[in-house]
């Protein structure tokens, strides 16, 4: 905008009111009269980071979450920021001074949650961004110094480096329907896989139950491991609670233990087993007619030792 008598004035004013607001209607006169000019949006809105989401153990509450850290408002003080919270049913969310405090509103709820967090700044400009929160169940897995054969059952979507620390490597090897090892960085329930751990351990995993299904076995070799839901039972499951009533009743699976491979009829959480079907056949063969043809030393699998 130009005038060649109050060009300075006017210039003066229009960055005041915009720095003033982030919207504004104002008047101009020059020789041929007033002029009404709307101003854009001159603020800019907050920006977030990440918000962290959490897994926490059934009865547990998560951990309470800074949100300054998680904002930057560029024209204006984080302090100012009103934060709100939509999305929470079966979370309980408290903000005080700018800190979340969540927890289930009942302690036995076991699921998961996503919340959708708003930032609004002092001129009702806002940002949003969603966490998932998830209160779930705990299991120990046990594991020796060495190979572990494993098998989750729970669904978690972490990573297996941050499940489990003392790996050989930030992954675990998992048996592929092309007939071969994979590289596996999330576990999922009765996916039987191999890590390496260089001392042994026992690692607390919190995650979801699992819901009432079975495994099913395509031919060929199957590296799975049982899942039921809570509570966990302490003694072995046998062919039953694999595959349902009635389905392989009695069959083998080829465990690993100290000797190696050994064939066993109870099948125990946390470990994964081996099952074979013949080609043109719909269930497993006895595993003592044939052993595993890819245990895990010398079949490709990296030991980084």
């Amino acid at each position: 905008m130009r005038d060649r008598t109050y060009r300075a004035a006017m210039l003066w004013a229009f960055a005041a009111t915009l720095a003033a607001r982030p919207a504004a209607t104002f008047t101009v006169w020059d020789t041929y009269g007033p002029f009404t000019l709307d101003t854009l949006t001159g603020g800019r809105a907050p920006e977030l980071s990440a918000i962290p989401g959490q897994t926490v153990e059934r009865g547990t509450d998560f951990t309470p979450i800074e949100l300054d850290a998680c904002v930057n408002d560029p024209d204006g003080s984080d302090a100012a920021i009103v934060w709100t919270v939509s999305g929470d049913q079966n979370l309980a969310v408290d903000i005080v001074a700018r800190i979340a405090t969540i927890s289930p509103r009942d302690a036995d709820w076991v699921g998961s949650e996503t919340l959708l967090f708003r930032a609004t700044d002092a001129d009702g400009l806002y940002a949003e961004g969603e966490a998932v929160f998830t209160s779930g169940v705990g299991f120990d897995l046990i594991l020796d110094p060495g190979w572990n054969l494993i098998a989750l059952p729970v669904h978690t979507d972490r990573p297996v480096a941050e499940i489990m620390t003392g790996l050989a490597m930030p992954y675990a090897w998992g048996w592929s329907e092309q007939g071969n090892y994979e590289r596996v960085t999330v576990l999922t329930p009765r996916r039987g896989c191999w890590v390496l751990h260089l001392q042994g351990a026992v690692v607390r995993v919190v995650g979801l139950p699992v819901a009432g299904t079975f495994v099913a076995l395509r031919t060929g070799w199957n590296l799975i491991g049982a899942a039921v839901p809570p509570p966990f039972p302490a003694q072995p499951l046998d062919a039953a609670s694999l595959f349902g009533p009635g389905q392989h009743d009695g069959i083998c699976g080829w465990g690993w233990g100290w000797e190696g491979y050994l064939p066993t009829t109870g099948f125990s959480l946390g470990a994964g087993y081996w099952f074979y079907v013949p080609p043109g056949r719909q269930t497993p063969q006895d595993p003592r007619g044939t052993t595993p043809s890819a245990p895990a030393a010398g079949n490709g699998l990296t030991d980084p030792r």
